[in-house]
């Protein structure tokens, strides 16, 4: 895991990088664009220039996201990346919608495209530089596992993309006197705003709380139950902050006979593991497994099985019995997938005739959970 401050460099080198590659870009293109008469070298031009923005977007967002928590914001201002992630988003878009208004213009009045040796020059040394900022914002993303750097590699593909048109519309037109300008701008343009949207999703997506990585989920499952004295555990909540801030809660299952101050011990333990071994900071509550009733224990393995049998994603925690007199209630909770068909009026019928064959008066209060990690 990459620490905080090793990050904040990274990502900051990463955003100084871009802003002075996209700035060389734009005056080198603007050149040649007004030189040749070319709409799409122009509008690739003021597409570098959003990215020289995009750059410093990003060089602000990795400052705001490295400030420490304090009062109003207690844990911490990671979010701050997915916000820069979404006005670069904004942003993109933006230069898409120009670039397709202007590229259809040049469709109805098209004008002659004069290319010159530094036109093509140009463009080459764009096309290069774009690959090796691809490169480097993919490398460093992975490294620092940044969605705003992942959105600045996607942008230079698009602009490889964009400038490989503008090459092409050029050696169209003086090669077969064929005027393609404003089409291929169009194309870009169209390019440009899918990605923008694509993009933006992406960043609205944990603003909004998604789901945690799947590896991160499964990785603190098996330090939790690694410890000999738990016997399962369930309901299981992960919560991002932003890259890399991750807080989790989660329900632990021991014997009832443990005592409190034992069960306390194994879960502060638990606690430490994980976010020793993994930055995350965990709370866990103990809960209570009767593990000498047989009775219980029994009825638990036939419920389970038949309320897999409904749905081979279904599954029950918590179950308990409260005997009175006259009945017995059967308590449990059923995680229900959200893709599941599955009714609780299906799992509740499952479960009654799962228990008939004991013959007592059972009643049954059952609780959906859906899965959040």
């Amino acid at each position: 895991m990459v620490g905080e401050e090793k990050r904040f460099r990274k990502g900051m080198a990463a955003g100084v990088f871009g802003l002075c590659t996209n700035a060389v870009l734009f005056a080198l293109k603007t050149a040649a664009g007004v030189l040749s008469g070319s709409i799409t070298v122009v509008a690739d031009a003021v597409n570098n220039l959003s990215d020289a923005g995009g750059s410093a977007v990003t060089f602000t967002g990795f400052k705001l996201a490295s400030r420490p928590a304090d009062r109003e914001h207690p844990f911490g201002h990671a979010r701050y990346e997915y916000v820069t992630t979404l006005v670069l988003s904004l942003l993109i878009f933006a230069v898409g919608v120009v670039l397709g208004y202007t590229s259809l213009t040049k469709i109805l009045s098209p004008e002659p495209l004069s290319a010159s040796a530094f036109t093509y020059a140009v463009l080459g040394v764009a096309i290069a530089m774009k690959a090796v900022q691809a490169t480097v914002y993919s490398s460093v993303a992975k490294k620092i596992a940044s969605d705003t750097l992942k959105a600045s590699a996607l942008d230079s593909l698009t602009d490889i993309l964009a400038t490989s048109a503008a090459l092409a519309s050029t050696l169209v037109m003086q090669f077969a006197e064929v005027n393609i300008d404003g089409y291929t701008g169009v194309a870009v343009s169209l390019f440009i705003i899918v990605t923008a949207v694509r993009t933006a999703v992406g960043a609205i997506s944990p603003l909004i709380g998604k789901r945690p990585p799947a590896e991160l989920v499964d990785n603190l499952r098996k330090i939790i139950l690694s410890h000999d004295e738990v016997i399962g555990m369930h309901d299981l909540e992960v919560h991002s902050y932003g890259e890399g801030t991750f807080f989790a809660v989660a329900h632990l299952e021991v014997a009832a006979n443990m005592s409190l101050f034992a069960a306390h011990e194994i879960a502060d333990d638990i606690e430490q593991d994980v976010l020793r071994e993994m930055g995350v900071h965990l709370t866990l509550h103990t809960d209570p497994i009767d593990t000498d009733d047989d009775e219980l224990i029994a009825a638990k393995l036939r419920t389970e099985k038949a309320v897999k049998a409904l749905d081979g994603g279904l599954a029950i925690h918590d179950f308990r019995f409260a005997r009175t007199a006259k009945q017995t209630k059967v308590l449990f909770d059923v995680v229900i997938p959200f893709e599941s068909k599955v009714t609780l009026a299906q799992v509740e019928s499952a479960a009654a005739e799962a228990l008939a064959s004991d013959g007592k008066n059972y009643s049954f209060n059952i609780n959906i959970d859906r899965p959040s990690a």
